[in-house]
């Protein structure tokens, strides 16, 4: 927990590319804890495979993990009946695996075509046209496989997440230098498979267009799993030496977390700046200045940024739920890919909103998407002001407030 990504704006902010890893580490975890205690616990092999499955609901790349698993389930351990293997490997891992992926399987089955859609067709298609189209206003972009390269190996091998790849290479050539005459067993047949999970995982990173920092996180949550296992199949004479390289690597990782942590323990002095309490904050001055102004509190908001309404208990418009990642990729979208989403594009923002005008409009995030919002606020009489109660890494909001002529036109 102490690498730059996960302490870091995209870490906090606790988004789907890092919801998954507390689910993969228990789902790696609860597997080797059956295998290394040498008697297969269908109770934890059951919950591995629950948890294994739920990372993917969060986001697909957690299907990584998955793979090494499944496959794992046949041929570990190695002394085991094929019969005995069915029984007490595949069938409680199974099991538990469609019990975590339930959700996902029956909107599969019902919603196929909204789900590929979704899942396939737009990172596939309109995402990557769209970064292609803007790769320089994203500095941590990377296209081709050269700056994906680049990028993971800037996660991967700087501070807390190079000291424990370090800690793993040193337990494997512990473990080897041990010889033949030492057979860690079961133990051995666990890191095995939570080794080609992590080696899936970094493999599986490099298949998103583009790649962003988090992309490269989930490898990471393999190494915690495996440096347990690595000490535990090491003879008993080495302990003390792998302590020790553990003990400094522990103490390095918190001096270059220390910064960061400083930053955030500070932070807590001023926990009205959280971003959840600033969100609340901001929503509760926009329900007040709509209440003002004299206007329904059950009227909508024509927004990208639908959190700020949405947490002051106003109406926002389905088109605009997924804000600028929805709004920004319209242009890239083609006809067969545009009736399993509910967006709209800024040519047809206008005609949208007047079937329903919004109470507000809220830009000052984006100037290039929010130049159709402006433009229809000024054209239909909005009245526009500086609204600094809303402010975050994307700017600060300027809200446009309807005429009241509009509202009661529209209850009339």
């Amino acid at each position: 927990m102490m690498t730059d990504i996960l302490l870091g704006q995209t870490g906090m902010a606790a988004t789907n590319n890092l919801m998954p890893l507390p689910f993969a580490i228990l789902g790696l975890g609860l597997f080797a804890i059956a295998l290394t205690e040498e008697r297969l616990n269908f109770v934890l092999l059951f919950l591995s495979g629950v948890m294994l499955a739920i990372g993917p609901g969060f986001k697909v790349s957690a299907f990584a993990f998955i793979p090494a698993v499944a496959i794992g389930c046949f041929l570990v351990p190695r002394n085991l009946p094929f019969a005995l293997r069915l029984r007490h490997m595949v069938l409680p891992v199974g099991l538990g695996g469609l019990l975590g992926a339930l959700p996902l399987i029956w909107l599969a089955l019902t919603r196929t075509d909204l789900f590929f859609a979704h899942i396939g067709g737009y990172h596939t298609g309109p995402h990557i046209a769209f970064w292609r189209d803007n790769a320089i206003s994203e500095p941590d972009l990377a296209l081709g496989l050269a700056a994906k390269i680049q990028l993971s190996f800037s996660v991967w091998f700087a501070g807390a997440a190079m000291l424990s790849a370090f800690i793993a290479a040193l337990g494997f050539a512990t473990v080897r230098r041990a010889g033949p005459d030492h057979r860690p067993g079961w133990t051995a047949d666990a890191a095995m498979i939570v080794t080609a999970a992590t080696i899936c995982a970094a493999l599986f990173a490099f298949l998103p267009t583009p790649g962003f920092p988090q992309y490269y996180a989930p490898p990471l949550a393999g190494l915690t799993v495996l440096t347990a296992l690595l000490y535990r199949a090491l003879p008993s004479d080495s302990h003390a030496a792998f302590r020790g390289a553990v003990s400094v690597a522990l103490v390095l990782t918190l001096l270059v977390g220390s910064p960061r942590l400083a930053l955030g323990l500070n932070a807590l002095r001023h926990p009205e700046n959280f971003t959840a309490n600033r969100v609340a904050q901001g929503a509760e001055r926009l329900r007040q200045a709509v209440k003002d102004a004299g206007l329904p509190a059950d009227g909508r908001v024509a927004t990208l940024s639908p959190i700020y309404p949405l947490e002051a208990g106003l109406e926002i418009y389905p088109e605009l739920s997924a804000g600028l990642f929805g709004y920004r990729v319209t242009p890239y979208i083609g006809p067969e890919l545009a009736g399993n989403y509910a967006l709209i594009s800024p040519d047809g923002l206008a005609g949208l909103l007047d079937t329903d005008p919004p109470v507000a409009v809220m830009t000052g995030f984006d100037p290039r998407l929010d130049d159709a919002f402006n433009q229809y606020a000024q054209s239909r009489g909005y009245a526009r002001r500086d609204f600094p109660a809303i402010n975050d890494r994307y700017g600060e909001a300027t809200l446009w407030l309807a005429p009241l002529s509009v509202e009661e036109g529209e209850t009339q």
